[in-house]
């Protein structure tokens, strides 16, 4: 049992390595701006109490191989959330700035362009334990205005699903389920990989599968798992729209996968 599992590893990363080899010849020089080609999209169905998957896979190239995040990558330009200044109406400069120019709950009577503030339901905008510590230690006890930082993920997905009138309509994760996660992502660290001097290496990384081709190319398999696919869109044609994005912020070309029909 064990031969076979091996047979069958090297196998595909030998089927990996001749995808990338043979569209090498006819492909666009390779950049520091990230650039994606779309695969594969598959849906796993699993038993009722189990979670289902839709898993999508991309090949990728990067010049320097500058892709991918450490799981303790928290601070600028990968934190989570952005803070605001009450006096600039930009991103809140903790070098520079006091707590006083923080913008917070306090704030919402005299701008009148904050979204209301309802205590009784979760909120994309309105943090009521921001991670913000003081010199003491201590976390700051306040409600505080935020924006989700696009940039703490580096592989954007978005739903899109064909409506009752024919049309493809965009699935907001964030806004059905009253700020609930979405299905973007963190692709781990691979910079070291533009050093290596032997391919296929394959990477398994919780939701991410990754076979790294070249020093500067490789596939991407992403898995999404949600208790929701076939809920919300069981029976309906199914798209998404994929980008990624390097460490320095370079974003991909848009890629868009094949309709795939989620079961009832």
């Amino acid at each position: 049992m064990k031969f076979h599992f091996a047979l069958l590893f090297y196998f595909s990363l030998f089927l990996f390595s001749c995808d990338d080899e043979n569209e090498t010849a006819n492909s666009e020089p390779v950049t520091s701006i990230p650039k994606i080609e779309f695969r594969e999209i598959r849906f796993v169905e699993t038993p009722v109490d189990m979670s289902d998957s839709l898993i999508v896979r991309i090949k990728f190239s990067d010049l320097e191989m500058n892709v991918g995040l450490d799981d303790i990558e928290y601070i600028y330009p990968y934190n989570q959330k952005h803070y605001f200044s009450n006096k600039t109406g930009q991103y809140f400069d903790f070098e520079n700035e006091s707590l006083d120019d923080l913008l917070t709950i306090k704030n919402i009577e005299e701008i009148d362009t904050l979204p209301p503030f309802d205590p009784d339901f979760n909120t994309c905008f309105w943090d009521l334990s921001p991670e913000i510590f003081l010199s003491d230690g201590f976390q700051l006890n306040d409600t505080v205005y935020y924006q989700f930082n696009k940039y703490h993920n580096n592989i954007f997905v978005d739903y899109w699903y064909k409506n009752n009138s024919g049309e493809y309509e965009f699935f907001d994760w964030r806004e059905a389920f009253e700020c609930g996660h979405n299905f973007d992502g963190r692709i781990p660290n691979l910079t070291s990989f533009n050093q290596k001097e032997r391919f296929p290496i394959q990477i398994d990384n919780f939701s991410f599968k990754i076979v790294i081709t070249s020093r500067s190319s490789g596939f991407i398999e992403y898995g999404m798992t949600s208790f929701g696919f076939k809920p919300l869109f069981g029976g309906k044609d199914l798209k998404l729209r994929i980008s990624i994005a390097d460490r320095d912020l370079n974003v991909s070309n848009v890629v868009e996968t094949d309709i795939i029909q989620i079961p009832l």
